[in-house]
């Protein structure tokens, strides 16, 4: 399920332009929400999305000049998912803006009838109000709180874990999944790049956050002799997903298979149920890996298989003014997409080495290369991947 971002009303008034008219605080715009509705939380159909809002807007004005008529303020473009919901939640999250849950219907059907989640829509909704991080926890503590029961059934069924309680293990549940939402740490500077759309979601941030400390890891492609490794230094709060991106580019990989990280704590990659692969995007990297000399491993492209050994070799506090992710240093070309794992590369580089070979012709045009020295398999540049990583990591293809 996509949000919109929780400091939405925030974006569509706080805009310098219209800066006059805006509501004074993010906790202004949820007693003006609260006085209007009667709760925090509605569900209307999607085309009377603009409408609430609209109240809303008027009902701010109102509370600041008792005198003044319906709000100018302009209502935000909504996407088409919104609009053609049957039932969209409207959250007022208190400091922080409104969020909109598209379907959110289905999940209150669902709680009502818990036999409703063996419906693939429902069950759907359902999964990523769990999955998402960005979704708040109230959304669906809400429903859960007011039928525990209910929500015993369905999260034993969703997770596949007979006889789950949610008095007795709900709570612990939206941390693993949302733990962003549960913590009060105070942040000190430095800063990570993340993937534009992880960044898009971060008020204020400019495509970095920051983070207390750094992890620095060494990452090893297993079985490669010579070794090639890079040694990288990342945000000690930097998601599983975003680093699974840093990876990416640290050995110019293109993003275009499915990744998994093993580590003591689990398998985190693409949710998948049926694998028993958890959500990569709501688990940091401190939370698996919290010590210097811990160990787990990263694999991209199921087919070729190649495994990454991730040590953490030291974690230290941020640098001011220092952008990461960055690579200190490393050994040797990453072997290029889809050559056929870590033998693939050896007979790639056999081939390239001989003229003679039957399929030397072949390999070239394949590598889209007009001589086999356009390929240096011993060849390492941390600026071009410094580089790389300042303009941004690629967008998840998975």
């Amino acid at each position: 399920m996509a949000t919109m971002p929780p400091a939405f009303p925030e974006e569509a008034l706080h805009a310098p332009e219209r800066q006059a008219k805006a509501p004074h605080t993010p906790a202004e715009q949820h007693e003006a929400f609260v006085e209007e509705f009667g709760t925090d939380l509605i569900v209307v159909p999607g085309p009377q999305v603009d409408e609430v809002l609209r109240r809303l807007y008027d009902r701010i004005a109102l509370r600041a000049d008792p005198e003044a008529g319906p709000s100018d303020v302009p209502a935000p473009d909504l996407p088409d998912f919104l609009l053609d919901s049957e039932g969209v939640g409207i959250h007022s999250l208190q400091g922080a803006g409104v969020a909109l849950y598209p379907d959110y219907h289905l999940a209150e059907a669902a709680f009502a009838d818990p036999a409703l989640v063996a419906r693939r829509r429902p069950r759907e909704t359902l999964t990523e109000l769990l999955e998402d991080p960005e979704i708040p926890p109230d959304a669906l503590r809400r429903l859960a709180d007011r039928a525990p029961d209910a929500a015993s059934k369905i999260f034993a069924r969703l997770l596949k874990r007979k006889g789950f309680s949610w008095p007795d293990e709900g709570e612990e549940l939206l941390r693993e999944y949302k733990p962003d939402h549960f913590e009060d740490d105070a942040q000190t500077p430095g800063t990570v790049v993340l993937s534009p759309e992880t960044g898009e979601n971060l008020p204020d941030s400019g495509g970095a956050v920051p983070s207390p400390t750094v992890h620095r890891i060494k990452v090893s492609l297993a079985g490669a002799r010579p070794p090639i490794w890079r040694r990288l230094e990342v945000p000690s709060a930097i998601r599983l997903r975003d680093l699974h991106l840093v990876f990416q580019t640290a050995f110019a990989w293109e993003n275009y298979h499915m990744w998994l990280f093993e580590t003591p704590a689990g398998d985190f990659g693409v949710p998948d149920r049926e694998l028993g692969h958890r959500n990569a995007a709501a688990v940091r990297l401190d939370k698996i890996a919290p010590h210097p000399r811990d160990e787990f491993a990263y694999v991209y492209d199921f087919g070729d298989d190649w495994g990454h050994k991730v040590l953490v070799e030291a974690v230290s506090p941020a640098e001011p003014g220092v952008a990461y992710p960055r690579c200190l240093t490393g050994r040797r070309a990453a072997p290029p997409e889809d050559c056929g794992g870590i033998w693939g590369y050896a007979d790639l580089l056999d081939v390239l080495a001989d003229p003679e070979h039957e399929n030397h012709q072949d390999m070239l045009e394949w590598l889209n290369l007009d001589s086999p020295d356009d390929f240096d398999p011993a060849a390492f540049d941390a600026a071009e991947i410094n580089r790389e990583l300042s303009e941004g990591t690629p967008t998840p293809r998975h």
